[in-house]
């Protein structure tokens, strides 16, 4: 049911002591062990996002920069650049406004003074990322209202800094595209991240974890679990749910039928009639013949969470509405 991984990894697989805890680090390599495609992806640039992968013995393709770098292997990447006229803009406001910044390329990062003028040695077709920083509050508004309005490119503000990248990509997109090329199948993939920076993410794969807690969160589409626990914990609890249903096919028990009279529910049964949900309803509905449950099981958390689903399919085996097989 699933096939692959797609992990944040700061706030996600590193925490506040800045280390991955040996427990994710064996996880990851026993999911790798039995086939599953491990991906990163990360607002980190290449050298620091390399040492993680190598302790993780995991391979390319990375996703870096929040999308605007994809690295393939040795020298091969694809980059989405920033457009010409966001670098001129960017680099004239902060150097009218004496605001320090920062050019991130595919190679490498440089600090630029104030009073600086951008060196020509650098090719702005290659600019990925500008990073400005204030020195006050007052500073970092005037920017965001200097900018508001600008269609060519994303800038994500943060306490003391901004980022600017293009407009054309994301972490999503940079997702997709690397799964378009190698022939993944994002429905069947888990994302691990949290939100709402990775919210792009979470849109492109079929389950969902937030590694955050906060209740609030519980409304978001297409999320499977709030945790604040680790990845291999958060991890396990969707994956062993799901495991103890694989390659087992069930079909309805003739005994039993559920209908819908005016908008609500009843399981019908020889000796006893129960309200049930909506999901309840569409749970047995999509039980055609015998069927592997894990197909259901997908199709239908298109719709609803997959750990209410599985409690709805806990329901109807404990009540005998469905029979394994």
């Amino acid at each position: 049911m699933f096939e692959g991984i797609v992990l944040d990894i700061d706030d996600t697989l590193i925490k506040d002591d800045g280390n991955i805890s040996i427990e994710d680090s064996q996880y990851i390599f026993n999911l790798k062990q039995k086939g599953y495609q491990i991906i990163l992806a990360t607002g980190r640039n290449l050298d620091e996002t390399l040492n993680i992968a190598e302790k993780l013995d995991i391979t390319t393709p990375i996703i870096l920069l929040q999308g605007s770098l994809i690295y393939y292997g040795l020298d091969e990447f694809y980059q989405t650049a920033l457009s010409m006229k966001s670098i001129s803009d960017v680099t004239k406001w902060c150097q009218d406004n004496r605001v320090n910044f920062r050019i991130v390329t595919k190679d490498g990062n440089y600090l630029i003074d104030s009073y600086k003028k951008l060196n020509n040695g650098f090719n702005r077709e290659k600019i990925l990322h500008i990073n400005v920083y204030f020195e006050n509050n007052d500073e970092k508004k005037i920017f965001e209202n200097f900018f508001e309005d600008r269609v060519d490119m994303m800038v994500r503000v943060h306490s003391d800094s901004a980022i600017c990248m293009s407009i054309c990509i994301d972490k999503g997109l940079a997702l997709r595209r690397v799964a378009t090329e190698l022939g993944w199948d994002l429905g069947k993939f888990i994302s691990i991240g949290n939100y709402p920076s990775d919210g792009n993410m979470f849109d492109e794969t079929g389950y969902n974890i937030v590694i955050e807690n906060k209740k609030e969160l519980n409304k978001i589409k297409d999320v499977q679990l709030i945790s604040n626990a680790s990845v291999s914990i958060a991890l396990e609890e969707l994956l062993s749910k799901v495991a103890a249903y694989q390659k087992v096919k069930y079909r309805k028990n003739l005994n039993f039928r559920i209908r819908n009279f005016g908008g609500t529910y009843y399981s019908i049964g020889e000796k006893e009639i129960n309200k049930v949900s909506r999901l309840i309803f569409d749970l047995w509905r999509s039980i055609v013949d015998d069927v592997y449950i894990t197909e259901t099981l997908k199709s239908l958390t298109m719709y609803y969470n997959i750990f209410d689903v599985i409690e709805g399919l806990e329901y109807l085996i404990n009540k005998t509405i469905i029979e394994r097989r």
